[in-house]
């Protein structure tokens, strides 16, 4: 691990550990669907492409397609927890989808299942209609789910839809 790394990943974690969750919206579960849009984010890769090398990607609210060269990823939470997620250029082409399963536990733990794999995050409910999540994931391409991800979402439309109904 290089010396930036050692540096950093103590102040993620005490970060971390020192945030207390909101109390989630009442029927936190159908509070979670609706679509939701990624408005900030940072990932602190750990190990950059299997090296000592470590960095912070940052993306702030309001920079995305200027940093990123395309919209924010919008999220779509169904009842049947099932979810969609898509980026498009600033051309309004589709650059990324992805589907899968979603899961609520413990009110605060949301689990993204896809064909890719699982990611764990944990939230932090801003109010009803913005959430901060931290986790553990596989950025880099390494193979290792080393690399710290925070992101703040908002939600852009409450929704109670299941993919039946699309």
């Amino acid at each position: 691990m290089s010396r930036n790394t050692l540096l950093l990943l103590p102040v993620v974690v005490v970060c971390l550990l020192s945030c207390e969750p909101s109390p989630p919206p009442a029927n936190f579960e159908k509070s979670l669907t609706g679509q939701w849009e990624v408005t900030a984010f940072q990932v602190l890769i750990n190990s950059a492409y299997n090296g000592d090398s470590s960095y912070l990607m940052e993306v702030p609210a309001g920079a995305w397609p200027e940093r990123m060269q395309q919209y924010p990823e919008r999220i779509h939470f169904m009842l049947n927890n099932r979810f969609t997620a898509e980026n498009t250029n600033l051309d309004d082409e589709l650059a990324y989808q992805r589907r899968g399963m979603w899961d609520l536990r413990n009110d605060t733990m949301l689990r993204l299942i896809e064909p890719k794999g699982t990611d764990d995050y944990r939230l932090y409910w801003l109010n009803a209609d913005a959430v901060t999540l931290y986790g553990l994931l596989e950025h880099d391409g390494d193979g290792r789910s080393d690399d710290v991800y925070n992101a703040t979402w908002h939600r852009i439309r409450p929704d109670s839809l299941t993919a039946s109904d699309q």
